[in-house]
């Protein structure tokens, strides 16, 4: 099988982005799209975002890490990092990893794995899919 380059640089991007879109939409997840941009809403608000940098199409993900005296709040961080472990045990290697320090009162954990091929896109979108559906979760309304 002969594999499709996903050309970001020669206009190519509108393209591959709208052909994700699609296959985002029949699978039934909710989207976002803007620009050259897709955010899948994943539970509790987690997100995954998909846009173009000089690599090919990348994936992005992240979660808030628990800081402070957010007691009160830390079954909703095992909640979220718990879903930010299931995409990331999805996602093909490599993935990067970098904490985003920032905002002195909240740290971020960013998840990064970019792609040449669409058919590795496809792929990761059907198996997010199957994962989250199988739960009950993220199906058409």
């Amino acid at each position: 099988m002969e594999e499709e380059y996903i050309d970001v640089h020669e206009g190519g991007r509108e393209y591959w982005l709208q052909k994700i879109a699609d296959h985002i939409k029949l699978r039934g997840f909710r989207y976002e799209a803007h620009g050259d941009n897709i955010r899948i809403i994943l539970e509790r608000g987690v997100t995954i975002d998909f846009g173009s940098e000089p690599e090919g199409l990348c994936f992005y993900s992240r979660v808030m890490l628990p800081s402070g005296d957010d007691h009160d709040e830390i079954n909703d961080y095992i909640s979220d990092i718990n879903i930010f472990i299931k995409i990331a045990s999805i996602m093909p290697r490599p993935v990067s990893y970098v904490v985003d320090e920032s905002m002195s009162d909240y740290k971020i954990l960013n998840m990064k794995r970019c792609f040449k091929n669409f058919e590795e896109v496809i792929n990761v979108i059907d198996r997010l899919y199957d994962h989250f559906s199988q739960e009950g979760k993220n199906t058409s309304e």
